[in-house]
């Protein structure tokens, strides 16, 4: 687990690597160059939680703060296990994470990873507390972890790939030199030499935070995409001078691939946005509809009320005269009189 100056995510990451209900653990934290008085104080109370004697959560302090493939290979070199995840500090997992992941895997000894659905999570950080502003989720099924999908540029979350850790090692771990994207780049090659299997369930959490956070007053989410939009334009330079065995140029298959990903994306974009002028349409016509019917149903009923006050009116004119003649019988025979004379 790697974190620099997160405090709150970090102790918020460690919770969810305890609660796991498969207990066969062991978390490594490097923290990443920052304050190491702040990071001890939180191993100190998630080590105690476990017994005083735990040696599950061990902790790595960088003076300075280097590449994440240099903190990723240093966290796998302090353990013997048989699998490995780069759980950052910006990840949860579902108590049932490593419980599904490494259960996969050992019936599955061909691959060499498993990656769970994701939840990524827009959130806002106010001192020590977190909240949810956005949810969406990231379903993840067998096609989007080939080599094409993959090296087309669809970055899944460190956190929620279980990696076998022999097959790690077989690629010589992570790219120390890149300055971000190291896990992407892996899993790419790991692609390219064997296969990575979909756990159907949605069992990881990737939080980002809003521009809204204390400690994002000067929008470094911004300086975070320019640096992963650089490593990833570094990543495929470097790709164009690598021939695979099966003669294709390396580079050129991420360009293409990330060409028809984009125009994949853009025919989804516009099928998007047709449905939903459609609905619009819809709910203008629904919408005149009911205009008409609303005016229909008005014009049928100021006629009945029409009626009605035809009928008032002629009810008030009879009681009028049943009136007078009640008060002035001689004028009431009078009338009748005129009427039957003439």
């Amino acid at each position: 687990m790697r974190t620099f100056e997160r405090p709150v995510l970090l102790a918020r990451a460690i919770a969810s690597v305890q609660q796991q209900t498969f207990a066969d653990w062991v978390l490594i934290i490097v923290n990443n160059g920052g304050d190491p008085r702040a990071v001890d104080a939180i191993v100190k109370v998630a080590s105690g939680s476990l017994g005083r004697e735990s040696t599950q959560i061990m902790l790595k302090h960088f003076d300075t703060c280097v590449n994440a493939g240099v903190a990723s290979n240093a966290a796998m070199g302090m353990c013997a296990s048989d699998y490995v995840v780069m759980h950052d500090d910006t990840e949860t997992w579902h108590p049932d994470f490593l419980k599904a992941t490494v259960g996969v895997l050992d019936q599955n000894r061909s691959m060499a990873a498993a990656a769970t659905s994701c939840t990524r999570v827009l959130e806002t950080q106010r001192a020590n507390r977190l909240w949810p502003i956005h949810e969406s989720l990231e379903v993840i099924d067998d096609g989007q972890l080939t080599l094409t999908s993959l090296i087309a540029g669809h970055i899944l979350p460190a956190g929620s790939v279980l990696i076998r850790r022999s097959a790690a090692l077989e690629l010589g771990g992570f790219d120390e030199s890149l300055p971000a994207l190291d896990h992407w780049e892996f899993l790419v090659r790991v692609a390219e030499h064997s296969s990575i299997m979909a756990v159907p369930e949605n069992l990881t959490r990737h939080h980002s935070r809003s521009i809204r956070s204390d400690d994002e007053a000067e929008n470094p989410k911004a300086v975070v995409v320019r640096t992963d939009t650089s490593a990833q334009d570094l990543i495929v330079d470097r790709w164009l001078k690598v021939t695979m065995p099966n003669g294709l140029n390396k580079g050129e298959l991420a360009l293409t691939a990330a060409s028809a990903r984009q125009a994949a994306e853009s025919v989804r974009a516009m099928d998007d946005w047709s449905r939903r002028v459609q609905g619009l349409e819809r709910e203008v016509r629904d919408l005149q509809l009911a205009i008409s019917a609303d005016i229909a149903n008005q014009n049928i009923a100021n006629e009945h009320i029409a009626h009605q006050m035809v009928y008032i009116m002629q009810q008030r004119r009879l009681w009028r005269r049943i009136s007078r003649v009640i008060l002035n019988p001689a004028h009431g025979l009078r009338a009748i009189k005129r009427r039957v004379v003439g």
